[in-house]
């Protein structure tokens, strides 16, 4: 086994020996409406955990999870950049349902 850094994949969890794959985008405030992600970039054998860091009110932070296809299609791709706008995430589907990583 190599360690090293893993393009476009923050962190590897195994359950049952199963390995899944993790990418991390986070937001320091609302503010920031959203996340940064272009859609050719989306791993299908990943799942995303979106979190804004909440430091414009100084709370706890929001997570996000979702699978690569939820991400897909939540994408506004511009000709430069991809966005991922925070409002699009805010449904009990999303916002810290950790299950979806079992």
């Amino acid at each position: 086994m190599t360690i090293g850094n893993a393009k476009a994949v923050d962190i590897y969890a195994e359950k049952d020996n199963k390995r899944i794959a993790i990418q991390v985008k986070s937001i320091y405030k609302k503010k920031n409406v959203g996340f940064p992600i272009m859609t050719n970039k989306v791993r299908d054998d990943c799942f995303y955990i979106f979190v804004n860091l909440n430091a414009d009110k100084m709370i706890m932070p929001d997570y996000f999870i979702c699978t690569s296809e939820e991400v897909r299609c939540r994408i506004k791709q511009y000709a430069n950049r991809g966005i991922i706008n925070l409002s699009s995430l805010k449904s009990d589907n999303f916002h810290n349902n950790w299950l979806k990583l079992e």
